[in-house]
């Protein structure tokens, strides 16, 4: 019987991230066209000539606002997000040794699944040949999973 550590995918919350991030891109360009539109004479059916320049220099001025404003966002979101990944792994290491007592039980095979917040590839395998286990399969994908398969030695 092998033992097999499910852990929560990271995937998920990284998506919504690069969902959100995507509504924001459109949401500024769409307010950069409104914006150009305004600024550079475009009229909307029934606007006088006259009232398009008006509001030239305010618009530009909002847009780089917001522009500045979106892409500091971004920035932010972006940074906490590494931030969040890089205190989850320092989380996992520190917990290393009773995590890898618990994985590797004496079972004749385990699994281990890992990913971007779990231990680092060199953790396991230095704790799995310490505990009497040798790395028989590894598969890795390119969102950073990675899935190892050990194997007891006799």
């Amino acid at each position: 019987m092998s033992s097999v550590v499910k852990a929560v995918s990271p995937r998920i919350g990284l998506n919504l991230l690069a969902v959100l991030g995507m509504v924001a891109v459109v949401v500024l360009l769409r307010l950069a066209m409104c914006t150009l539109r305004l600024a550079f004479g475009a009229r909307k059916p029934g606007m006088k000539q006259g009232k398009a320049g008006r509001y030239t220099q305010r618009m530009l001025i909002a847009l780089l606002l917001f522009g500045v404003g979106g892409l500091g966002l971004f920035v932010l979101v972006v940074y906490a997000g590494v931030f969040k990944v890089s205190a989850d792994q320092a989380k996992a290491e520190r917990n290393a040794d009773a995590a890898l007592d618990e994985l590797f039980d004496g079972s004749p095979s385990v699994t281990f699944n890992g990913h971007m917040r779990s231990m680092k590839f060199a953790t396991v395998v230095t704790g799995a040949e310490q505990r009497g286990y040798t790395l028989a399969h590894q598969a890795g994908d390119t969102n950073g999973a990675f899935t190892l398969i050990f194997k007891k030695t006799q």
